[in-house]
């Protein structure tokens, strides 16, 4: 549990480590932390949350152009921080980065403090947007909080959950990915002898490599899919999954006799690879081992 001593206290210190980033820097000071009401600052899905926005805050500099340097990370119970030095005029880096804040739910999460040389924050009102909105509701944040319009339990428990939805779509977007790249890698493994391959079509007629890529192409979507119903399903029992994912493998694999032209080119995968997936996003956002994963899907697959 924080104090408002304890909050005090890291507010302070921290303007002093930025105070000290300032002193003989060429550009601005950064600064990041996640918006986390309530005497509880950090557990570890909120850790995550703070590493995906450390992700998305450099990734963000490096496409604008800016070079980030000097870079402090702090791990406390006043929740996590993040301070650096960044080559480039404060009012530009806030514009290039007040696009995370404003892109989605966990953008609204993100606090990125810019701070020019003259040790003035950049504030949204310079770079043309308005003032933050509440978790719960349309109006002000600013507004909400002084008049304490919502409970610290509710924003925490908002604030949860907005990091859960946004660490599961990156999950599914990037699990998705990655069954994809699985089946135009096996399709392109050569030779394969009776069996298509990037030479031939093998024994098969109705079939080549194209045929696979564009059933790989078409099953992306569904992969996704299968991760979120897995995460999303993780308080139900293994049969829940499973039905789900039956379902939404028989939709998938009309989507994939569309793409075929009704050639059957990834029946099996539809079946293995979705039941994996759905054990994925089970275990999700905790981090998982193969032997995990398998323990998992194997639940699953007896149902």
């Amino acid at each position: 549990m924080v104090s408002v001593e304890d909050m005090a206290r890291c507010r302070e210190q921290r303007a002093a480590r930025q105070r000290a980033l300032l002193h003989g820097c060429g550009g601005c000071v950064l600064s990041f932390t996640l918006n986390i009401a309530g005497a509880v600052k950090t557990d570890p899905l909120i850790e995550k949350g703070f590493d995906l926005g450390l992700r998305l805050i450099f990734a963000s500099l490096r496409h604008a152009g800016f070079t980030a340097r000097g870079t402090q990370i702090l791990r406390e119970k006043t929740g996590c921080e993040m301070l650096c030095q960044v080559e480039g005029e404060a009012l530009y880096v806030k514009r290039a980065l007040c696009t995370l804040e404003e892109a989605d739910d966990f953008g609204r999460l993100m606090d990125i403090d810019v701070i020019g040389k003259d040790g003035v924050k950049v504030s949204r009102l310079d770079v043309g947007l308005k003032p933050r909105r509440c978790l719960l509701c349309e109006k002000e944040a600013a507004v909400c909080g002084r008049s304490r319009a919502h409970s610290a339990e509710s924003l925490f428990k908002k604030a949860e959950a907005i990091v859960r939805d946004r660490l599961i779509a990156e999950a599914a977007e990037r699990l998705s990915a990655l069954a994809q790249k699985a089946l135009m890698f096996e399709a392109a493994v050569t030779p394969k002898p009776g069996l298509v391959d990037r030479e031939n079509n093998g024994a098969h007629t109705d079939m080549d490599l194209f045929t696979f890529l564009e059933s790989a192409a078409a099953l992306r979507g569904y992969f996704a899919s299968c991760v979120r119903q897995g995460a999303y399903l993780q308080s139900q029992a293994p049969e829940q999954t499973m039905e789900r994912l039956r379902f939404m493998g028989r939709f998938a694999e009309d989507e994939m006799l569309k793409a075929t032209q009704g050639v059957n080119t990834h029946k099996g995968a539809l079946y293995g690879l979705g039941i994996l997936l759905g054990a994925a996003g089970r275990i999700l956002p905790n981090d998982f081992s193969a032997e995990a994963l398998l323990l998992v899907a194997g639940e699953i697959a007896r149902r």
